[in-house]
């Protein structure tokens, strides 16, 4: 399912698919499930309570102290995307962490360096690989496999980065095409981005 969630229409498009609320499973029920190797991870979402107000001032106060440096991070980031992707630029950012990092990107993109840019964020699950029909969809809606670029908002371990590259690979034989494998994010703590 195609839609922009709370960002401004033109900012995104998800590109999943939408899970009824019957189906999430309270936290100690999910941790059983996948301790017992009946249910993967993936196959499951809990509820998620409202931020409290503890954790929106630490948040807040965060912004304040860091909202320059990961603004001229964004910048930069832009920056080097405009430099290694000629004409329009497809964004595809990897739910959840990365869409709003290429929301932003996005906006950089048009604005600052005037480049053309369509922004999707998609599924990658460890284990079970980018989401093939998504990136199917992106080609059909006429995206030139060398504009897209992937994008998270850090690493950590490195998993999602091995876990993309793997994906691209398969998806790239299946499909007769090549992408970059290559994850372009604001903090790569593994040293397992392309670009960061």
């Amino acid at each position: 399912m195609n839609f922009a969630g709370s960002y401004l229409d033109g900012d995104v498009d998800f590109l999943l698919k939408r899970l009824p609320l019957a189906d999430f499973v309270d936290v100690a029920e999910k941790e059983a499930l996948i301790q017992s190797g009946r249910r993967h991870y993936s196959e499951m979402l809990s509820p998620e309570r409202a931020p409290s107000a503890r954790y929106l001032a630490l948040f807040d106060e965060a912004c304040r102290a860091n909202g320059g440096r990961m603004a001229r991070d964004c910048l930069r980031l832009a920056a080097l995307i405009a430099q290694r992707r000629s004409g329009p630029v497809t964004l595809v950012s990897l739910a959840r962490g990365g869409t709003p990092v290429g929301v932003v990107l996005k906006r950089l993109l048009a604005s600052v360096f005037e480049r053309a840019t369509r922004h999707y964020s998609v599924s990658i699950v460890r284990d079970r690989g980018i989401d093939a029909n998504a990136l199917r969809h992106i080609l059909a809606q006429g995206h030139a496999p060398e504009s897209i670029v992937f994008v998270d908002g850090w690493t950590g371990k490195g998993v999602i980065a091995r876990e993309l590259a793997a994906s691209i690979a398969r998806f790239n034989a299946d499909h007769g095409v090549v992408l970059d494998a290559g994850l372009y994010v604001l903090a790569d703590l593994a040293g397992a981005a392309a670009v960061a």
